[in-house]
């Protein structure tokens, strides 16, 4: 197997993926930037190749597993804080990737989406690294957050030194569990220093071990946690309810068993989304957490930067609303002078339940580093809203994140275009006011990467320069609109 198929570009610092046999796709060589778009028609295997890439970033992380040092491990069942040097760790995957090509577990991929065992034999997807070091750029906050657990974080650079505190709220962990199981769940040591059984100790562990393992590996290239939301999101949003009951009927029937366990819920919890392909189930568990994921907040509504908070505000006059979430269920609510009203999210419209999984990113989720794989950002949104989120898109990628995305929108492609132009327009700065632009809403071309999925199974990658785009794609479906309109208008 080749392992120059997939290689990390030395200068620009991205990877480079070649997909073999994979569905329609016959094959694919995916170079990547910060924003990396797949359009074509329906059935050509769009959404697929998006996932295709999600594999390999979730396979990589699976691949290079470190282990913690004894002293670590026992400072975690001993301990509240707990300070980890990263370069203790640095070696172990370091010397992995040198003695691997990272050639992903292709027959993984039927795991990952959830086919029939064999269906994906025939596919190959290569993956090599070449370790070029840059600075860790960590953002500082909520790690882990479920059953009651808060788990914080906190990287000095100049120290390399990785600050991992924990913090335990009874109340929570007894709503869950119960009086008498939480007061199980936490025992005092000696020393009276609060400790976890081993279940919960093998969960902070995991925790802090995937950690360790993204900012080594984004300190090595362009590698990022990834966040998925897909086309299927309006239907999973609708399923909250019912994933809020069945999981309090599950804690409740548990909490009677006298053999019940902290492992018992969470594998229990877990099974509810075993039916699912990877990204689906991503999505469904974060909702299945929602309660403790709005805890949480992100980079953006964190760091008390002017554009973050800037970047929150223009989001939320969008949204036009705000989401809240309890043990009983998800709503929306509208209030200004005119409505006041709160809704349960399956009586909300189908643009708001497409919005949520996004809202719940730029607020509560997004971290510096992260990837975003996002499946038609238009579904069900009016073209202006298209516009709109193409500019909160490009606002992204210029605030550090990354992008891929799916669409078969002509808005948004041409709202790109347009941003790409401007970023080097003479008057650029009256063109921002007029327009109601953004600072951070231009695009750079070469921050971008376009594909093109065929009919044919070829993904044709998409020329871009400083004039954008060039695709005939939406441009043949438009011209085709208007000369039947000049037909129907000017031909008796």
């Amino acid at each position: 197997m080749n392992s120059s198929n997939i290689i990390r570009k030395e200068q620009e610092n991205i990877l480079i993926i070649n997909v073999k046999n994979f569905g329609l796709i016959k094959d694919a060589v995916i170079d990547s930037s910060k924003l990396n778009i797949v359009y074509g028609e329906n059935n050509t295997n769009k959404t697929y190749l998006m996932y295709a890439i999600l594999f390999v970033y979730m396979n990589i992380q699976k691949q290079v597993k470190i282990k913690l040092l004894p002293k670590h491990l026992e400072e975690i069942k001993q301990r509240k804080k707990l300070d980890i040097k990263i370069s203790e760790y640095r070696d172990q995957i370091t010397t992995k990737l040198n003695n691997k090509n990272l050639n992903n577990k292709v027959s993984s991929l039927d795991t990952f989406f959830n086919a029939t065992e064999g269906y994906f034999q025939n596919t190959e997807i290569y993956v090599n690294s070449i370790e070029n070091k840059k600075p860790i750029d960590v953002y500082s906050g909520v790690m882990f957050s479920y059953f009651g657990i808060t788990i914080q974080h906190k990287y000095t650079p100049t120290t390399d030194m990785l600050h991992i505190s924990y913090e335990l709220n009874v109340t929570n962990m007894e709503k869950y569990f119960g009086d008498q199981i939480a007061k199980k769940l936490i025992n005092p040591n000696e020393n009276n220093a609060e400790s976890f059984n081993e279940e919960i100790d093998e969960d902070i562990t995991s925790k802090i071990v995937s950690l360790i393992e993204w900012m080594i590996l984004s300190n090595i290239f362009d590698y990022g946690i990834p966040f998925v939301i897909t086309s299927d999101r309006n239907g999973i949003s609708l399923f909250s309810k019912e994933i809020a009951k069945n999981r309090i009927e599950i804690t409740e029937n548990l909490k009677r068993n006298k053999d019940f366990d902290y492992k018992s819920i969470r594998n229990n919890l877990e099974m509810m989304t075993s039916n699912f392909s990877e990204p689906v189930k991503m999505n469904i568990e974060y909702l299945n957490k929602l309660e403790n994921q709005f805890k949480n907040r992100s980079y953006l509504n964190y760091n008390g930067s002017d554009s973050g908070i800037k970047f929150i505000e223009d989001w939320n006059a969008f949204l036009q609303g705000s989401f809240s979430v309890d043990e009983y269920g998800l709503y929306f609510s509208i209030k200004n002078k005119k409505i006041n009203i709160k809704l349960p999210i399956h009586l909300a419209s189908s643009s708001t339940k497409s919005l949520l999984l996004f809202d719940s990113f730029i607020k509560h989720v997004a971290q510096k580093g992260n990837v975003l794989f996002i499946d038609e950002p238009e579904l069900n949104l009016n073209p202006k809203k298209q516009i709109i989120i193409a500019r909160f898109l490009v606002r992204l990628i210029n605030f550090g994140f990354t992008i891929y995305l799916t669409t078969h929108s002509d808005f948004i492609i041409r709202e790109l275009n347009h941003l790409i132009i401007l970023k080097n327009h003479k008057s650029k700065e009256q063109l921002l006011e007029k327009y109601n632009l953004d600072k951070f809403e231009q695009l750079d071309f070469n921050d971008l990467v376009v594909y093109e999925a065929t009919k044919s199974g070829k993904i044709k990658k998409v020329n871009v320069s400083k004039n954008g785009m060039e695709s005939s794609l939406f441009d043949e479906t438009i011209l085709y609109q208007m000369t039947f309109r000049d037909d129907l208008l000017f031909n008796d």
